[in-house]
């Protein structure tokens, strides 16, 4: 991985292929036009780990999910603080929550009740979570068509009580179904009213 722009194609030559070149420029652009319509950015490590990449998107304002243990230990090797990070696995238990959380991860996107017990059994200390929804909508043309998450009424009953700081929801990998987003935030909407 070559990191971030600023080099020419001389200064790659001895990389192995593949080699990504990064525009610092693009990045920044993407991520204003994002951040214009969110609250925050969480940039998804998983998808690149690249650590230049996490110190340049740190330094304008963007966090972080990740999914492995390993992920966070890069991430905090890159970025120092993770305490605005979110741990997103949904086959965490309760051994990772008490590894990530002493990586100093206090925000963790759950996708099941079973999952919010793993949490609180590992004493993770003061943490907000995620409530990840499963709206039961259909992606046309998507293998698999499945979604993580609770579904509505076990969701909202597992929000009593809890420092819930917010919904996460993944409908479909590469979805360009629009019927099916509105469909689907239109069934969020139906939950966060009952929330």
């Amino acid at each position: 991985m070559a990191g971030l722009s600023g080099l020419r194609i001389e200064d790659v030559k001895d990389y192995e292929t593949p080699c990504f070149m990064i525009s610092k420029k693009a990045v920044k652009e993407q991520f204003t036009k994002i951040r214009k319509v969110a609250d925050q950015v969480a940039y998804s490590f998983k998808t690149n780990p690249d650590k230049s990449i996490a110190l340049f998107l740190k330094a304008i304002g963007s966090t972080f999910s990740v999914s492995s243990i390993e992920e966070a230990k890069v991430l905090k090797e890159a970025v120092g603080d993770l305490s605005d990070a979110f741990y997103v696995n949904p086959a965490a238990n309760e051994e990772e929550f008490k590894t990530v959380s002493r990586l100093g991860i206090q925000r963790f996107v759950l996708n099941s009740k079973g999952q919010l017990k793993e949490l609180e059994k590992s004493g993770a200390g003061d943490v907000r979570v995620l409530l990840r929804l499963n709206t039961d909508v259909r992606v046309k043309g998507v293998y698999g068509n499945r979604s993580l998450g609770m579904k509505k009424d076990e969701l909202i009953e597992a929000a009593v009580g809890l420092k819930c700081i917010g919904l996460h929801n993944h409908l479909a990998t590469q979805n360009n179904d629009f019927d099916s987003w509105k469909a689907n935030l239109d069934e969020i909407c139906l939950v966060i009213k009952r929330l």
